[in-house]
């Protein structure tokens, strides 16, 4: 310096972020503040400053923390967020090192985290299983040691999962997601439940649109999400412990307009896609509750129809008999070819022995007679049956069904047909047409005439009745 006198040369440090990322120290001697930098392989500062008291003796790396040694303290600060995080007091000075060969240690508190429970009903005997098989893999890992002349010691990080549980930023989690080595059975599992955690955080913090991909991609078991609407899910559900909880919050928001459309969008995304039902017990879950879902809007329920819910199939006409939805069951019966059914479901439909909303009355006569035309022209006990209803409903209507060239028999018995017409004027306007049919013009013009006599004699009467009425 200008003074002449060296200044003591700092230890550089250059240490390993992850993959991609360097931790770099610089000072400027030893007793004065001093800061951490982490850069890209681009050579910029990719995370915030560490800010150090002193240059430290020695520096370590256990993700997601940079341990530092000053002296006869450790120090151990955030790379998430460059806080300190802890630090621990020895008798005299210590330093850290990294060792090459990672050191495991069980965890006891990790287990009942990451234990598998059923959300739904009660499997003991593989409950036994998971808490064997998590008791066996709960174990925590480090390449951290701390020494002096008098001792060694290994630094023993939190575990992940258990340090997420504080976390509220997804984007935190989304950084641990990165650091997780999925080729190990503990970091298959860590990737589940931050991926799961990570989807949970979102609802819970209400931010939807970000929680659409990960809900939607097939991450995380889509039943859990019907299991927090409170619908039916098939087949063996199991989730974290230590997510339960979070769960069950979660659960307390389903009421709110925008997590119900949300849901609404995460059904029909499912419904769209192509690859899921290979497992059959979602497609249950999926199409069961888009379609409980739905039942308010009835156009919603119609146009689900048309889709293929063979699995869902008995489910189906239960719930869609249940809520009187029955312009839907005829639509299912008549992709099954169950074409009396439909009959009979338009009849009491007309009749008004049958409730649907989206029924517009005499809409169905219609559909009746063109069923009886393409399927039963040659049933002569249904058309009788048909057709006499129809007189009955709408007489205009049930004799120009028993007219119509669509029906492959010829009705045997004119003269009942005409006796069960009860309209004077209906009964002479078959049977001018059945005279037509027969070519009989001259009994045709015959029956016109006393067609019009027959109503000018009731003319009179009802003239007659209404002025002896009058002078009374």
């Amino acid at each position: 310096d200008e003074t002449g006198n060296e200044k003591p040369q700092l230890d550089p440090f250059i240490l390993p972020v992850g993959l991609d990322e360097f931790l770099l120290t610089c000072g400027i001697s030893k007793d004065e503040p001093s800061m951490g930098l982490v850069i890209n392989i681009n050579g910029d500062v990719s995370r915030g400053t560490i800010p150090l008291a002193k240059y430290p003796v020695s520096m370590g790396i256990n993700y997601p923390h940079v341990v530092s040694s000053f002296g006869n303290s450790v120090i151990a600060y955030s790379l998430h967020d460059q806080s300190e995080a802890q630090s621990i007091e020895f008798s005299g000075d210590v330093k850290v090192i990294n060792v090459y060969s990672a050191l495991t240690e069980p965890y006891e508190d990790l287990v009942d985290l990451i234990k598998l429970s059923p959300l739904i009903g009660e499997d003991p005997e593989r409950e036994v299983k998971e808490l064997e098989f998590v008791s066996k893999i709960s174990t925590i890992m480090t390449s951290l040691v701390c020494y002096c002349s008098n001792f060694i010691k290994i630094l023993l990080p939190q575990p992940r999962l258990i340090r997420l549980q504080t976390f509220q930023n997804v984007e935190e989690l989304e950084d641990e997601l990165k650091s997780v080595d999925g080729s190990t059975e503990l970091g298959v599992i860590e990737l589940e439940y931050i991926n799961l955690l990570i989807g949970l955080t979102h609802l819970k913090n209400k931010t939807y649109s970000q929680a659409f991909e990960i809900w939607t991609n097939g991450t995380v078991d889509p039943r859990i999400l019907i299991y927090i609407f409170k619908y039916e899910v098939y087949g063996e559900v199991w989730c974290f412990n230590g997510l339960q909880g979070l769960i069950e919050e979660v659960r307390k928001l389903i009421k709110d307009n925008k997590f119900k459309k949300f849901f609404t969008s995460f059904l029909d995304k499912w419904i769209s896609k192509e690859s899921y039902t290979e497992n059959t017990d979602i497609v249950k879950s999926v199409e069961l509750a888009n379609l409980r879902e739905s039942l308010s809007d009835n156009s919603k329920v119609l146009k689900i129809m048309e889709k293929d819910i063979s699995l869902t199939l008995p489910e189906t006409i239960v719930i869609l008999k249940d809520h009187g939805k029955h312009l839907a069951l005829a639509k299912i019966y008549m992709k099954q070819g169950k074409f009396k059914e439909v009959l009979q479901i338009y009849k009491e439909l007309e009749d008004n022995r049958m409730q649907d909303d989206s029924f517009k009355k005499g809409e169905g006569l219609t559909i009746i007679i063109d069923l009886v035309y393409k399927h039963f022209s040659d049933d002569e006990d249904l058309i009788w049956d048909i057709g006499l209803w129809l007189i009955n409903k709408k007489p205009e209507l049930g004799l120009n069904f028993f007219q119509h060239d669509g029906l492959k028999i010829n009705i045997k018995d004119e003269t009942l047909l005409i006796s069960k017409i009860d309209d004077i004027s209906l009964k002479y306007k078959y049977i001018e047409k059945l005279l037509v049919r027969l070519n009989k013009d001259k009994m045709r013009s015959n029956l016109v005439k006393n067609l019009h006599k027959t109503e000018l004699k009731s003319l009179n009467e009802r003239i007659r009745k209404y002025k002896s009425h009058t002078n009374q």
